[in-house]
């Protein structure tokens, strides 16, 4: 049911779909971390061409988090599609950000959240300071 939900609608190019899934793995990952008690502070954020997907403050408030959210309705490993591009526009948001998180006492650092969907059900991964800026 899941499954076909994502790829149901008039407009099934790959991209539509792509962006489906895309989107929602960020609403999942948000849901996740409200859960978990963090603090979402912005979605799908854009400095110059770059864009982040969820920032976020941790449960104890100390750490402003840049969390890229990867999801795959496929069998493959998605935290293995952050390619090197991806990689360099996390950095240089993060250079964005860290005064930012300096004037509020925080540490910055960049998570990685994955979702596996997988027939009816998902699997969800957080990867913790994966980078530390």
């Amino acid at each position: 049911m899941l499954l076909q939900s994502l790829f149901s609608g008039t407009n099934n190019s790959r991209s539509t779909t792509a962006k489906r899934i895309g989107n929602f793995g960020e609403q999942f990952a948000s849901k996740y971390l409200n859960r978990a008690g963090w603090a979402i502070i912005s979605r799908n954020l854009h400095f110059g061409h770059d864009e982040l997907d969820i920032l976020a403050l941790d449960p104890s408030r100390k750490n402003l988090v840049i969390i890229e959210v990867r999801t795959t309705a496929s069998g493959g490993a998605p935290e293995r599609t952050v390619t090197h591009k991806k990689r360099r526009a996390l950095s240089r948001i993060a250079r964005a950000l860290k005064s930012e998180a300096q004037q509020h006492n925080c540490r910055l650092r960049v998570d990685i959240i994955t979702i596996r969907i997988v027939a009816n059900t998902h699997e969800i991964r957080h990867f913790k300071a994966v980078a530390v800026v």
